[in-house]
């Protein structure tokens, strides 16, 4: 019944969106709210428009939080942010950051509401099937934790002992699919929308563990340090590396965005963000 409120909810805030943002998609948007019979694409629509509308969702430090100093789309920052301004500044457009839930940026991508989803996501299979996918532009190195309460890392040592504990995973992504995986049937997984949220109901003992991606788990660990810790526990997963998720058959945005992805890597530009997000992170006590 969760994930069904979950979807519908995304549902109504992208249809919001479709109607309202007025941005980069190309062609009519059916019955449905799918794009069809594109008379220009995506790429020309953007640069004819002279603006990339992204969407994401800052709960998820460093790569993409809030900064109570600032206002507007300029206190949304974090190293996905430097990236995706980088790439609007060097297609020659300005950019549009929209602030959406993660689980509805995918709608919002499909609906032709956005140009592109930036929010930390993993190439997965079932995402390139669905969507098209940039190249790779930076790779994680903090791997895939579980969040406790202090005092009880030790207690869960292995999957076993998830077990009828309950664990909060954020809708739709990354996490969510490894603990689908790899935790034991009787594990409770608790779909949530926001991070912050997790913390809460962490702290307050309405959940036993959050699963995280490592450095999203170390910035919550700046803020809680006394309070919370990593489950010895850790997912397996192969090498993990962030894309761009860009609507299906968007050949030429696609290329574009690939070829300066390609100049951020060839300059190391990625780590030089994520590491001034993280001292920026750090210094707000940002979660």
């Amino acid at each position: 019944m969760k994930k069904w409120i979950a979807v519908l909810t995304a549902v109504l805030v992208c249809l919001t969106l479709a109607c309202c943002a007025g941005n980069g998609s190309s062609g009519t948007t059916d019955e449905d709210g799918n794009i069809s019979n594109p008379s220009q694409s995506s790429l020309d629509t953007i640069l004819s428009k002279g603006v990339l509308v992204v969407g994401t969702s800052p709960d998820y430090a460093p790569y993409e939080f809030i900064n109570p100093n600032l206002s507007g789309q300029a206190s949304i920052v974090g190293a996905d942010m430097a990236f995706i301004r980088y790439v609007a500044e060097k297609m020659g457009v300005t950019i549009e950051i929209m602030e959406i839930e993660f689980d509805s940026i995918e709608i919002a991508v499909q609906t032709g509401s956005i140009d592109i989803g930036v929010a930390g996501y993993s190439y997965t299979d079932e995402r390139a099937e669905n969507f098209d996918l940039s190249d790779p532009y930076s790779s994680n190195p903090n791997g895939q934790r579980v969040l406790v309460r202090k005092g009880e890392e030790a207690d869960y040592a292995s999957a076993d002992d998830f077990a009828g504990k309950r664990i909060a995973v954020q809708n739709a992504s990354f996490q969510q699919k490894l603990a689908e995986e790899q935790l034991p049937d009787s594990a409770i997984l608790v779909p949530i929308t926001n991070l912050n949220d997790a913390v809460l109901m962490l702290l307050s003992k309405q959940v036993d563990g959050i699963a995280v991606d490592g450095g999203n788990g170390l910035a919550i660990l700046n803020s809680h340090s006394e309070e919370l810790g990593f489950a010895v526990f850790e997912f397996d997963f192969e090498d993990e590396v962030f894309v761009l998720m860009l609507r299906k058959d968007s050949p030429e945005l696609l290329a574009e965005v690939n070829r300066i992805i390609k100049e951020v890597i060839d300059k190391n530009l990625f780590e030089q963000w994520y590491q001034e997000a993280v001292e920026l992170q750090e210094e707000l006590g940002v979660e």
